[in-house]
């Protein structure tokens, strides 16, 4: 009895293992030196992975090993010429990778076959091809970064006065010359020019009627016309007729220089008016006097120029704060492909 006990036992393992062999690769690997490949295939709990190998000219594969994905080793052989139906007993559903390595300094040629033993017939129909996914990780970095806390407008009238400029035939000279330097932050920046207060009149109804020419900056302390159009305000100063005109320039101070000499020089603006306003942008890097030069052609008349200037100041306070930043990295996963 116990004979016959142990023939079934050993037929009924026998037959749990006779199942046909699936072919799931046979190829011709060649691996550069210091080269690695890897195969990709789909199990079921209980088959058997069968492998053969043999390499060409008596040449030794550094390395073949078979794992669970990401998992345990199920079988590594090194410094190998040839596998002989190499039985891997697979554990569990999975994907198992076949990983060859060669660590020489020459290439290798292999010559290899997997196949796929079910452990019955209800396995045989498992599909063992693997895909791949595109899974997409994300971590954060943390930086640094500026920010803005606060910021300040203000104006600061620079210039408010009346020149007196004497005619050609004066003894004490036809020019003159008013200076001024833009405040820290400066970016923006007026002039309003006019001749024995030929401009007056219009100058006083422009700042009479501020907030309805320009109601979005009328409410701003200290604004006037000329800070008006140091903010962008067009068209509120117009030009007037009159008898007598100025020439005028504005002008740095290596240019005054010249000017006072009676040199020829560069100016940043100039023009010959009876009163006139423009608006102006500092001068990058440059952060001496500006000066605003006066030249009376008349022969016989002095003239009085009143000079009017205004800057806009913008003032910021930045901070530091530490902010994260998310950092997308891909990669490819493997996964078993649906029936």
């Amino acid at each position: 009895m116990k004979s016959m006990t142990l023939a079934l036992l050993f037929f009924s393992s026998l037959a749990a293992y006779s199942q046909e062999a699936i072919d799931l690769i046979e190829s011709t690997l060649k691996l550069d030196a210091s080269g690695k490949k890897e195969f990709h295939f789909g199990f079921a709990a209980g088959d058997q992975l069968v492998l053969d190998l043999k390499t060409e000219k008596g040449h030794r594969l550094s390395e073949i090993s078979v794992s669970e994905y990401k998992g345990q080793v199920l079988f590594s052989d090194m410094d190998v010429k040839k596998i002989k139906s190499q039985i891997v007993r697979i554990p569990a559903n999975n994907i198992y990778t076949i990983h060859f390595s060669n660590l020489s300094s020459h290439h290798q040629v292999v010559h290899f076959t997997i196949k796929r033993i079910p452990k019955d017939e209800t396995g045989r129909n498992f599909n063992s091809t693997v895909s791949w996914k595109t899974v997409y990780d994300t971590t954060y970095q943390e930086k640094k970064e500026k920010y803005l806390i606060r910021k300040d407008t203000s104006i600061v009238n620079l210039l408010d006065q009346v020149s007196k400029v004497h005619s050609q035939t004066n003894l004490n000279g036809h020019t003159s010359t008013s200076k001024f330097k833009l405040p820290k932050n400066t970016v923006s920046w007026a002039y309003y020019i006019d001749v024995n207060q030929a401009g007056q009149k219009a100058f006083e109804e422009a700042a009479g009627n501020l907030s309805r020419l320009a109601p979005k900056i009328a409410g701003i302390p200290e604004v006037g016309p000329v800070a008006a159009i140091a903010l962008g305000v067009t068209g509120i100063l117009p030009a007037v007729q009159g008898d007598e005109d100025i020439q005028f320039y504005i002008t740095d101070y290596d240019n005054v220089q010249l000017f006072l000499s009676g040199s020829a020089f560069n100016s940043l603006r100039k023009g010959l008016v009876v009163n006139t306003s423009g608006r102006m942008t500092p001068t990058p890097g440059y952060n001496g006097y500006y000066y605003i030069c006066l030249s009376n052609d008349n022969a016989v008349s002095g003239v009085s120029v009143t000079l009017k200037v205004s800057a806009i100041v913008v003032d910021e306070e930045w901070g530091t704060r530490t902010i994260r930043v998310p950092v997308v990295t891909e990669r490819k996963e493997a996964c078993l492909k649906a029936e």
